[in-house]
């Protein structure tokens, strides 16, 4: 199964994550394989059946102040409580301050504790954009691209390859699968075809 490691959120700089680490450097080496997040608003409640620790967990504004509005022993019994779920990284936006027993029970768990100046809602739109390109299903097919009426056709069978010349009528019927490549909100379509990529 396609997986990211925390390192590599944080070495990113083409999507603008601006992600650093506070606490639990020992598990960057964790993998992300689901590119959905989730807002511990309601977990941090008490409602931990709700918990999914395989996805990225972020504290905006609202979360961390209702931690810190809770007594220290309250607020540190929900924080070793998510700890013990094995989560694959926690995110606090804003450049918000993590309280320090949070910065300690991450530490001493290896979780990944990292933080980002950015306002919660900007950062999911492009932490989500980011893991659904990275985790999305990808293959490597040879094959000739021809451009018919504007759309891009890849034809695969071997023997049909050699016939690419011919009028398109003739071999219309012998097409076994097409690829129809789009280019929307002005981004590059990017096909990875016998090992060199392809801008379309």
């Amino acid at each position: 199964m396609k997986g990211i490691t925390v390192q590599e959120l944080i070495k990113d700089k083409t999507h603008r994550l601006e992600l650093y680490p506070i606490a639990g450097p020992k598990g960057l080496s964790r993998k992300i394989y689901n590119p959905r997040i989730q807002k511990l608003g309601l977990v941090i409640t008490g409602h931990m059946v709700y918990l999914h620790p395989n996805r990225m967990q972020i504290l905006g504004n609202t979360e961390i102040s209702y931690l810190r509005l809770l007594g220290e022993t309250e607020s540190s019994a929900i924080i070793q409580e998510l700890c013990k779920n094995d989560v694959v990284c926690f995110v606090v936006t804003r450049n918000l301050e993590a309280p320090d027993h949070f910065l300690a029970e991450t530490e001493d768990k290896d979780i990944p504790l990292l933080r980002t100046k950015l306002i919660t809602s900007v950062f999911i739109e492009r932490i989500t954009r980011y893991l659904e390109e990275k985790l999305a299903p990808s293959t490597t097919v040879h094959g000739v691209l021809m451009d018919i009426l504007g759309i891009g056709t890849l034809i695969r069978k071997g023997r049909y390859r050699q016939r690419a010349k011919m009028p398109l009528s003739s071999l219309c019927g012998d097409i076994d699968w097409l690829w129809m490549m789009s280019c929307m909100q002005k981004r590059w379509a990017q096909l990875i075809f016998a090992g060199s990529p392809l801008i379309w």
